[in-house]
């Protein structure tokens, strides 16, 4: 036998593979630079959506713990106002922070959108306004209860009297059952403010600017929505516009609540607003646990820290500070609250 011999490809034949696989040719230096800087970004929003997930779903998981509970048969769910704060990442966090949280919980609550600065402060202010007509609608409507000939006899003091019970329409304007929740520093403290002032104020002696007093106190119009240029100038009550101070209503207070929603807007908060892009898990996971807090309904009695919280983090925004400073009726930035209101209100916690 003869032995075969191997022989090199030609150049046609090295010719005809090369035509099977194609050329790599190492990208330019701004194809580079491009495809660089957007995997990285394309990773760090993926990753940053993954965690974000993640937390969400273990809030989830345990806010559904309370509504798999087995309820009685005549058992009221619990009820929530909520304030939102008017502006975007307000409504954007309660929707994707805050609402899944309290669903899962299976709690009822209504949500109050403000159109504008100082809504909520109104709100609030009439809801204790009727709280306090209501209250003293049950002392006046109160019966005295009976008392037994031998208890007579034996000198026992007769029990208080017993008021008659509020109807649905009634505690629909006020019920101390009912918590009140801030989504954002501005609700925050637009909500205070109106419990400061629904608290130590009376509507018949609320003393406000004789400029569009009427008008700025009445609902928007749908014409107003749409010429913000015809709308009278907004109306701010503080405190010391008020004729008198009465003392706190001594019926029971709501429980109250915060729930961070941070903005940074205006130019130098731009590095923020980019580093904030690419964290919303740490949005996530501060919203998600005031829900969380709110959700398991444990109180405590308000302290000072609870009144600043996040106020240095709106002191940052200066060009939102010196927007609003330039504008005609400016609200109080601060919340001005008095020690005897303080002391009655309670606060969500952990």
């Amino acid at each position: 036998m003869s032995a075969t011999s191997w022989t090199a490809p030609t150049s046609q034949s090295a010719k005809g593979l090369s035509s099977w696989f194609p050329k790599f040719k190492v990208p330019s230096r701004n194809w580079l630079i491009f495809l660089g800087v957007s995997s990285t970004m394309g990773v760090a929003i993926a990753y940053d959506k993954y965690r974000t997930k993640l937390i969400k779903d273990a809030f989830v998981e345990r806010a559904s713990a309370i509504g798999k509970e087995t309820a009685e048969p005549f058992y009221q769910p619990r009820k929530l106002i909520i304030y939102l704060s008017p502006s975007e990442i307000a409504r954007w966090s309660f929707k994707q922070h805050v609402k899944p949280v309290l669903d899962a919980a299976a709690i009822d609550y209504d949500v109050f959108d403000a159109s504008r600065p100082g809504k909520i402060q109104e709100n609030v202010r009439q809801r204790f306004f009727d709280g306090k007509a209501l209250y003293q609608k049950q002392i006046a409507s109160a019966k005295p209860a009976q008392q037994s000939t031998l208890s007579r006899m034996l000198g026992y003091k007769p029990a208080e009297p017993i008021p008659e019970p509020l109807t649905p329409m009634e505690l629909e304007k006020f019920s101390h059952d009912v918590g009140i929740v801030a989504v954002g520093r501005d609700a925050w403290r637009e909500l205070l403010n109106g419990v400061n002032e629904g608290s130590l104020g009376d509507p018949e002696s609320l003393v406000v600017n004789e400029v569009g007093a009427a008008a700025a106190l009445a609902p928007s119009t749908a014409e107003e929505v749409k010429n913000p240029k015809k709308q009278p100038p907004m109306q701010w009550v503080t405190p010391d516009l008020l004729e008198s101070s009465l003392p706190p209503p001594k019926f029971e207070y709501p429980p109250i609540g915060y729930i961070c929603a941070h903005n940074f807007p205006g130019f130098r908060n731009f590095p923020r607003r980019v580093v904030e892009f690419f964290n919303e898990r740490g949005a996530m996971e501060s919203a998600g646990k005031a829900a969380l807090i709110v959700a398991f309904d444990n109180t405590r009695k308000v302290e000072v820290d609870d009144i600043t919280v996040d106020e240095e983090m709106e002191r940052r925004s200066v060009a939102l500070k010196a927007i609003i400073e330039k504008r005609d009726n400016v609200p109080p930035r601060a919340i001005a609250i008095h020690q005897s209101v303080l002391h009655r209100l309670k606060i969500y916690t952990d």
